[in-house]
């Protein structure tokens, strides 16, 4: 039987489900998952069986792969019963242009760079490739996922202001933008949606991105709920080294601190306990459980994690819980290093 995963009582406006299906671990080239297209589409169909009618995809998972293979499965759903997300601003191949930001080797030995790029003319081709290869005519929510520095923010704003008036796109978002560059934005665009890293350790949008999210009725999509697995409870995760990787994260792989985590994970163990939900689920429904969240992207490599995650949009917290488990954060970030 699937849960009501779209329902989202928190916010009557809220047209995606509260836990999205994050689809970025669906690509060839996958840094943690590596994920077979047969195990992606049972892993996938599956997802949507239980419930989650909310998709996160994006040109750059695979050079367009991910976005292949979501195809595959909504093709044969209603589409208006499924939410689409993905994404844009970056561009591969072809001539150098915006800012670069990686390179990658595919599967036959050449190497391919990727740019940050938000010209408007660049913006909208992207979307036409985006509908092409997830076989539909409109995107539910297209975000631009970083800052091109090299193009005026309302140069990219009118780009999505021309598909929403086209019909090609139903909402705007923004993700990994400073603050001021995203107000600057929702003064040319109606960007409703933002994206952000979001978690027990990582805290850092209550200072800014919160009060003005509140203030404005714009909405959080969460990811990175597990702070890459560490709050799961499962075994502590190794460190992978990404470049440009700042000192907020390294810091949690210090013998000392992973000690002081593991103290803090116990204690909120026993609230899991009572609730009958495993360490990940209560993770997830704290973060729902902030104001200005009103979904997570959770990204799954097998049926029974889909399964296990789904678990967390049902999960209630009492102001009381809410309060217990914040007690514990700040004690927490008080003693670590």
């Amino acid at each position: 039987m699937a849960h009501n995963f779209l329902e989202n009582k928190k916010n009557s406006t809220q047209p995606f489900s509260k836990i999205i299906f994050g689809a970025w671990g669906i690509k060839k080239d996958a840094d943690f998952y590596n994920v077979s297209e047969k195990d992606s589409l049972k892993a996938l169909a599956r997802a949507v069986d239980l419930g989650f009618t909310s998709i996160d995809t994006a040109p750059g998972y695979g050079f367009g792969y991910s976005e292949r293979v979501v195809a595959k499965v909504v093709e044969s759903i209603s589409r208006d019963s499924i939410q689409i997300i993905t994404e844009c601003g970056i561009v591969w191949g072809g001539e150098k242009r915006g800012v670069y930001t990686s390179s990658a080797k595919l599967d036959n030995g050449k190497t391919i760079s990727s740019y940050l790029y938000a010209n408007k003319n660049s913006i909208i081709k992207e979307c036409e490739n985006s509908l092409k290869r997830l076989k539909t005519d409109y995107i539910d929510l297209y975000t631009l996922i970083e800052r091109d520095s090299t193009t005026p923010i309302e140069e990219t704003a009118e780009a999505f202001q021309l598909l929403k008036q086209s019909g090609k796109i139903r909402f705007g978002g923004i993700g990994n933008f400073a603050i001021d560059d995203y107000k600057k934005a929702c003064d040319y665009f109606d960007f409703q949606f933002v994206k952000a890293r979001y978690n027990m350790l990582n805290r850092r949008i209550d200072e800014q991105l919160v009060p003005f999210c509140k203030k404005t009725n714009k909405k959080i999509l969460a990811y990175d709920c597990h702070q890459r697995g560490i709050l799961t409870g499962r075994s502590y995760p190794e460190f992978y080294f990404r470049v440009g990787e700042s000192d907020f994260f390294t810091r949690y792989y210090k013998p000392d601190n992973k000690e002081k985590i593991r103290k803090f994970l116990n204690n909120l163990t026993y609230l899991a306990i009572e609730k009958g939900i495993t360490l990940a689920n209560l993770t997830i429904a704290w973060v729902l459980a902030q104001d200005a969240v009103s979904s997570v992207l959770l990204a799954a490599s097998h049926i029974d994690q889909i399964v296990d995650d789904g678990r967390a949009a049902e999960v209630i917290l009492s102001m009381e819980d809410v309060a217990y488990i914040n007690s514990n954060i700040d004690f927490l970030m008080e003693t670590i290093d």
